[in-house]
């Protein structure tokens, strides 16, 4: 089977018929499947899992995921998460836990239709990497970044390079004494 063709998975038997509560890796899991319109992983048992790296990366013509009961209280590795979801319009991460996130860079990146993200939640204490987070996000016109926590952040670059229809941004609360890497496109 190629994973590219794929519509739809059901894994909603995936817990009964495969045990799952050891898996610790799910890097780039679905990474590829560039025809899955729909994924509900609300029943995923990700307790032990800590790298969710491109889990979802060019799944081009993912329109639902559903993650409102995942657990991801050990999850230290989620960048590029959703890279080149370009047809991801809104995404519910309200319980989304990113407390031990090292790097959430190119999270978003290239998230063409996009419109609306709360981030408001997320804790980034510990994050040394934003960089390209939401790059080429054409489409995003609100985006609360206001409890990021960047204090430990060194590579920003590209964060919001290509988020053309971004009117406003709060950053005030932006501190970092470590910057590596800054550049010019941080903002477009």
């Amino acid at each position: 089977m190629n994973a590219n063709t794929l519509i739809s998975i059901d894994v909603s038997n995936f817990i009964s018929n495969f045990d799952i509560s050891n898996a610790q890796f799910m890097q780039g899991m679905f990474k590829g499947c560039s025809s899955l319109t729909h994924l509900d992983l609300s029943h995923f048992n990700t307790s032990k899992v800590v790298n969710i790296n491109e889990i979802f990366r060019n799944c081009y013509n993912l329109r639902f995921l559903n993650l409102s009961n995942l657990e991801n209280y050990n999850i230290n590795e989620m960048h590029s998460l959703f890279r080149v979801c370009h047809s991801l319009k809104e995404i519910d991460l309200s319980n989304f836990n990113t407390s031990l996130a090292k790097r959430i860079n190119g999270m978003f990146m290239n998230c063409y239709s996009l419109i609306s993200l709360d981030l408001s939640s997320f804790d980034t204490s510990l994050v040394y990497n934003m960089s390209c987070m939401f790059y080429g996000c054409k489409s995003l016109i609100s985006l609360n970044i206001t409890h990021f926590n960047t204090s430990n952040v060194k590579y920003f670059d590209n964060m919001f390079a290509g988020c053309s229809s971004l009117t406003s941004l709060d950053i005030s609360n932006f501190h970092s004494k470590s910057i590596i890497k800054l550049t010019t496109h941080v903002i477009n």
